[in-house]
């Protein structure tokens, strides 16, 4: 048995198209917003493989207010379009 209660959003993103990485940014961290207004005193954990992975790091990058734990599996696959867009 756990001993605090959790619970898990889970975002499957199937990608044909790097442009909509701004915009997936901007939706996992609206989702990061809220989870963090509901509950500010609670670190939000988010885990990415691969796209997922980048996807966090740049989510984290946007969101420097909030208490990100960050777990990535392989985030190099397009680390290259996070580099391009965290430094804009």
């Amino acid at each position: 048995m756990l001993a605090k209660p959790y619970y898990i959003l889970n975002l499957r993103v199937f990608l044909f198209n790097f442009q909509i990485f701004e915009e997936l940014v901007k939706l996992v961290g609206e989702a990061v917003k809220l989870e963090h207004a509901l509950f500010p005193n609670k670190p939000i954990y988010l885990v990415g493989d691969s796209f997922g992975g980048s996807l966090a790091l740049a989510v984290a990058a946007h969101n420097p207010t909030v208490d990100l734990v960050l777990i990535l599996s392989n985030p190099g696959d397009s680390i290259n379009s996070v580099f391009l867009f965290v430094n804009c």
